[in-house]
């Protein structure tokens, strides 16, 4: 809805401002800075039941209104687009008087990922055309399938396969815990090749798909829905991650919001698509067998280019 729309608009700008700000620290930064979400989601519903007890749900909106202009104090008087605003240079090292005029002075080496480009070059037309833009957001999008099935039909699924509803509503609660974790395995990315990390993302939705195909039990619930959510937080974090390394910053967030749309427009489409499967196979089985197989293909395709680039990384010039 219009709250989700809100949400969206805000995690481009903080996701640049992290780009901008972090190069060695930029996976831990952003894994720690978007862990705020699963915990606020958290914590907000006990706190709007505290709200509401206290007055009307007027007065709890009338409250929530008040948060916003707060919020723009604290980013117009704290928050700055880059670290050389206030004399220090990137991953917060503090810049020298007789470096100020050259940001980049000193400034220590990122990251090398197997396929990271310095940047330069990169035009918004030329990123979103690449190769390199469809595979991280088509890989990105498989991610988001079985965590998009699951906040959808998970409780119905569940049920259907005898699964009591005291069990599936536990299961089900625990998937902003697994988007935490996810989020914060994300930071790994500042000591390996990201791609691994969309590889692990992938396999843990395959994984988790499997031991529910396979066991009804209530521990195979509990970790496939668990596994399910730290695939989803781990691909969230991942994406601008690789997308910065790979594009540099100059265009990072244009071809970001572009990712973004195009995820959740996918996704929106995709959510009535499992209902239809679901009414004409009679079914929930389907759309998850079809969700597995696409996972699968992925990691194929994923694997052969991690390979493909490892070789041509190896090759003699």
């Amino acid at each position: 809805g219009l709250g989700d729309v809100y949400k969206r608009q805000g995690v481009v700008p903080i996701q640049t401002l992290t780009t901008h700000w972090f190069d060695n620290y930029r996976s831990r930064a952003m894994a720690v800075i978007f862990t705020g979400t699963p915990i606020w989601g958290a914590l907000s519903y006990p706190l709007y039941d505290y709200m509401l007890t206290l007055g009307t749900w007027r007065m709890a909106l009338v409250a929530l209104i008040l948060i916003f202009p707060l919020g723009l104090a604290l980013v117009l008087l704290f928050v700055k687009d880059s670290p050389e605003q206030i004399g220090e240079r990137i991953d917060g090292i503090k810049a020298k008087d007789s470096d100020r005029s050259d940001p980049s002075a000193g400034v220590p080496k990122p990251h090398k990922s197997t396929i990271e480009h310095d940047g330069l070059g990169w035009t918004v037309k030329t990123a979103l055309l690449s190769p390199l833009f469809a595979l991280i957001t088509a890989a990105v999008v498989v991610c988001t399938l079985p965590y998009l099935f699951f906040v959808t039909y998970g409780r119905l699924l569940l049920e259907s396969f005898n699964v009591s509803t005291s069990v599936a509503v536990a299961a089900l609660a625990g998937l902003a815990l697994a988007t935490l974790v996810g989020r914060l395995s994300a930071s790994l990315a500042d000591f390996v090749d990201a791609r691994f990390l969309v590889m692990a993302a992938l396999m843990t939705n395959l994984v988790g798909i499997t031991t529910i195909l396979t066991s009804r039990g209530d521990l195979a619930v509990y970790a496939t829905v668990f596994l399910i959510g730290l695939s989803f937080g781990l691909s969230f974090i991942i994406a601008p991650i690789l997308l910065a390394r790979v594009f540099g910053k100059a265009v990072f967030a244009p071809i970001e919001g572009m990712r973004m749309s195009i995820v959740v427009g996918l996704n929106a489409g995709l959510t009535p698509l499992f209902g239809y499967l679901i009414e004409a196979s009679g079914s929930y089985l389907l759309p998850l067998q079809i969700i597995l197989s696409v996972n699968g293909i992925a990691v194929i395709g994923l694997g052969l280019n991690i390979l493909v680039t490892r070789a041509r990384r190896l090759e003699p010039t």
